[in-house]
């Protein structure tokens, strides 16, 4: 800790803290990067540091000292009170547990304590800051990445505070324990990039260590509101995506599609592109104004026959021939050929370990073991695989190729037979393997039939007009409705349950109508919000928060600037404006001054011409216009 602050005491922060909380935090003294965790209340780190100052009679002016980590660490060792980035408010943390005795104690296989019920995180017993950051730094909710080595296990989030236990120490030797939740085992072939140091606080955004954690968590943020869209789709059929210009409404359509057709969604937006397109199960079409029911649903065209005549016919349009396609593809599709279930499967797998190189599929079990699926084989009712064939990688080599049949040998009576298997993580984990077949060829029958219609801009077109008596059809899926309009004489329409369809809606726009309630009712409303943690760099980040700032307050309420008959959550600047390429500092400051001067700027201007912000806010603009690179 720097000299200047040696005065400081235990005693005396808290007495700070008093002082504060009688006169309350100054409005030009809130902070607005790190921050001291006392009493579970939260005070400014420089603040805190000059109350304490005074009170023990030192001359300290803010500007005498900083918060650097040295300073920032010291203050947590010492003190025990934690300091948290309030630009960051999840704290990440590395740790690993196989040396409870420390280097060059004994080695425990620690991916086990994560497969106790409740799952477990531990740390031996030793008078160091690591031990002291594990019992009084570390809290609820913080997300710990879970290490031996270099070697990456599981990504877990605290549910406990720390406590001990006579048996779990017996049985791993660690002294220290907490509840986790699991948030994903490891399934990548990417080593940690800091693999020393039994637990570490990761704080600085520009390390390697951070992003990779960072990345990897966001990555499972966004998987899970995935899953949370798609359960609602598949719940509601119809959903409608809403939010404020720029925050990815139809990037995330397009994600929704291709997990509900291939049973996947691509990091590569390119490839991604390319699959739905060359797919016959995706449409995607765009609402204007003058788009009509002639043109999305059936409609007469005139043709000139072989005659020279013209004739008019009544023709499918979008919607009527993808509807058509769909309910083709309920009763065409079959799952009776294994090869294609296999091969189906495992691409999956290949996919899922990011591995599209390669001709094998490595599982990484525990330290003595590596095992690599090598071929499937399964039960005619894809009920579950029959046998699986691996080999295990020993002394420099791949040694064993091995079929096991799964319902002779993995019962659980062998499974709790220690000498059945090498080790009962390998038995575990292609137990998993068979689990996760099932699921997937869950996924697979009712993907392979899935169709799935986006419409972008959907509230720019007259709805009633253009879905017609659809509109009855959306909720009544499976049953025929009556077009005005018939071919051959049959004026039926179907709209098939595995037809789903996407709109998305900007809630900036009201140049166009609102979507009346009779249609509302049909729809699943899905709010896409602006979200900072998307953004892939840190003076973005700095200039997303000052933009923000013209709409919405730190408590979400509105700002001041914005005009009271909007919500904040209606017109806000999304995160789209804000993202960058990858390329060197240079490059990426170069993207970021014209996405500031010729995207953000130009609709903020927009927004006070409209009086969707006011006049006040022109001063907030030039101090966006002069921002900083």
């Amino acid at each position: 800790m720097d000299g200047k602050l040696n005065f400081l005491t235990k005693d005396l922060i808290n007495e700070a803290a008093a002082k504060i909380n009688e006169k309350g935090i100054p409005a030009k003294r809130v902070g607005t990067t790190y921050a001291v965790e006392i009493n579970n209340k939260e005070y400014p780190y420089k603040l805190i540091v000059s109350e304490a100052a005074k009170l023990a009679g030192v001359n300290l002016e803010p500007s005498f000292f900083n918060s650097s980590r040295a300073n920032r660490f010291k203050f947590e060792e010492e003190f025990g009170f934690r300091v948290v980035n309030k630009n960051y408010p999840i704290t990440y943390w590395h740790l690993q547990m196989f040396l409870p005795q420390g280097r060059g104690g004994m080695e425990i296989d620690s991916i086990k304590l994560l497969y106790e019920e409740p799952p477990l995180i531990a740390t031996g017993e030793w008078d160091n800051r690591q031990c002291i950051d594990f019992k009084t730094i570390m809290t609820i909710g913080d997300i710990v990445c879970v290490k031996e080595g270099k070697r990456i296990l599981a990504l877990c989030k605290v549910t406990s505070e720390n406590f001990k236990d006579k048996e779990l120490t017996e049985k791993y030797f660690n002294e220290n324990f907490r509840e986790v939740e699991v948030l994903e085992f490891y399934s990548g072939t990417t080593d940690f990039p800091q693999p020393q140091g039994t637990l570490q606080k990761a704080t600085d955004p520009s390390t390697l260590t951070w992003n990779f954690i960072n990345n990897w968590y966001t990555q499972l943020l966004v998987r899970k509101n995935m899953t949370k869209n798609t359960d609602v789709l598949k719940a509601k059929k119809q959903i409608i995506l809403q939010g404020p210009p720029g925050t990815g409404k139809t990037y995330t359509a397009k994600d929704i599609a291709e997990e509900m057709i291939f049973g996947s969604v691509s990091s590569n937006k390119k490839q991604q592109k390319e699959k739905l397109e060359s797919s016959d199960q995706f449409v995607l079409v765009q609402f204007h104004p003058s788009y009509s029911y002639e043109d999305f649903v059936r409609g007469i065209i005139s043709k000139t026959n072989e005659n020279g005549n013209v004739k008019y016919e009544v023709e499918n349009k979008t919607l009527a021939k993808f509807a058509r396609s769909a309910m083709s593809a309920k009763f065409a599709t079959s799952l009776s050929e294994e090869d294609f279930i296999a091969a189906k499967y495992l691409d999956y797998l290949l996919m899922k370990q990011s591995l599209k190189e390669s001709t094998h599929v490595p599982y990484y079990f525990n330290n003595n073991h590596e095992v690599r699926l090598l071929d499937v084989w399964y039960k005619n009712n894809y009920s579950g695989i029959g046998k699986l064939r691996y080999e295990i990688f020993r002394d420099g080599s791949w040694v064993m190729p091995t079929w096991i049949d799964i319902e002779e040998s993995f019962t659980w009576e062998n499974y709790n037979n220690p000498s059945t298997f090498d080790d009962d993580f390998i038995q575990s984990s292609l137990l998993a393997i068979q689990s996760d077949f099932i699921a997937f060829v869950d996924r697979l029958k009712q993907a392979s039939i899935n169709h799935v219609l986006i419409i972008d801009e959907i509230n720019r077109a007259n709805l009633p007009s253009v879905l017609g008596e659809l509109i009855y059809a959306l909720e009544y899926r499976n049953e025929s409705v009556q077009s005005i309009y018939g071919i051959d004489g049959d004026n039926s329409l179907v709209l098939p349950d595995n037809l789903y369809i996407i709109g998305t809606m900007n809630t900036a726009d009201r140049s166009v109508g609102h979507i009346d309630y009779a249609i509302k009712r049909r729809f699943a409303f899905v709010d896409v919000l602006p979200n900072i943690e998307i953004i892939n760099n840190e003076k973005a980040k700095e200039l997303f928060r000052l933009v923000s700032a013209l709409f919405v307050k730190e408590d979400n309420t509105n700002s001041e600037h914005l005009a009271s008959d909007f919500d904040y959550k209606d017109v806000q600047l999304g995160h789209s404006y804000f993202m960058i390429k990858e390329g060197s500092v240079e490059d990426q400051t170069e993207e970021l001054k014209m996405r500031l001067q010729y995207e953000i700027l130009p609709i903020l201007n927009e927004y006070i011409k409209d009086g969707i912000l006011l006049e006040s806010a022109k001063d907030k603009l030039k101090e966006i216009s002069g921002f900083g690179f």
